[in-house]
């Protein structure tokens, strides 16, 4: 289809065509291709561990003709690869991806015209082994309209998930929720639309697991451009506490502090250092005769240095 945009001066015929001349006024022939994208969806499977597999489904080509279809596709961001496709079930592992359940896939699809189709980047949803002896871990993310991708983070036996959302985006439709354990089925630790700011989403596990669900619409994604804020969040594990060693000053000497039994003692019989059931909270216990005097510290740090009477 072509288009033709004429600014007439009204007086000077050569600014009727787009090879005129003239002082002022202006043609302007534009050729506008119309076509039909390529109409096709996207199964994720995997082998947890092992591998992963990306289904394209190809309802149709759209404008394109019979023979036409193609798919592109790039493993964690590397080199793209593009390779023949059939209307109907294509699997990208039989035509040649290798992948792990631990990447990521980005496919589109073309038609042998301009038309392609981008489908955006995938996931497996298999668990993500949280690292307790690493700093947290930095996620970023484009959440797509109709998402339907899941996140189950592990940490070790024994401990805790902390997840802190940095910033992100959130269309007014969409949602993301929060699990205490490995699914949906576990108690919640909240979620919803926070006002479409996904900032104040800052979460911690009493488990080992913590498992998040994306739920958007139909439009107004990251992906389709109408959320302008893509997602980083951290993950890691919860910080534990840190067994304390020093001295403790009091009036008369220096007492070293010893650990038994869960329990921690001053080498002295009339001061006591006793840690308590909270955690990283310390209670500093002083006998003074047939009286007893607790002060609760957050942190040993603060008896380090400090000067108690006997």
């Amino acid at each position: 289809m072509r288009i033709r945009r004429q600014y007439d001066d009204g007086t000077v015929t050569s600014n009727y065509t787009a090879c005129g001349n003239s002082d002022f006024g202006q043609v302007e022939d534009y050729t506008v291709n119309v076509c039909a994208p390529v109409n096709a969806t996207v199964n994720i499977t995997a082998v947890c561990g092992t591998s992963m597999d990306a289904e394209v489904t190809i309802i149709d080509l759209g404008s394109g003709a019979p023979g036409s279809g193609t798919i592109t596709y790039s493993v964690n961001g590397g080199t793209p690869v593009t390779v023949g496709a059939v209307v109907g079930l294509n699997s990208l592992s039989a035509l040649g991806m290798v992948a792990n359940s631990t990447d990521n896939v980005t496919i589109s699809v073309g038609n042998g015209s301009i038309c392609d189709l981008d489908l955006g980047t995938y996931y497996s949803n298999c668990p993500v082994t949280v690292d307790c002896n690493s700093p947290a871990a930095t996620y970023n993310y484009c959440y797509k309209n109709n998402e339907a991708r899941t996140l189950h983070y592990v940490a070790a036996p024994g401990r805790t998930v902390t997840l802190n959302f940095i910033q992100g985006g959130l269309g007014a439709s969409d949602i993301v929720n929060f699990f205490d354990g490995p699914s949906a089925a576990f108690p919640s630790l909240g979620g919803g639309n926070f006002s479409g700011d996904l900032t104040p989403a800052d979460f911690q596990s009493s488990g080992q697991d913590m498992f998040v669900e994306i739920i958007s619409g139909a439009s107004n994604s990251c992906f389709d451009g109408g959320q302008t804020t893509p997602w980083i969040w951290t993950v890691g594990c919860t910080q534990d506490c840190i067994s304390p060693t020093g001295d403790v000053h009091t009036w008369y000497r220096l007492w070293n502090v010893t650990h038994q039994d869960s329990t921690w003692k001053l080498h002295s019989s009339t001061v006591e250092l006793l840690m308590r059931p909270i955690p990283c909270l310390f209670s500093l216990r002083m006998l003074r005769g047939r009286s007893t005097v607790y002060r609760t510290l957050p942190t040993l740090n603060q008896v380090l240095g400090s000067s108690f009477p006997h």
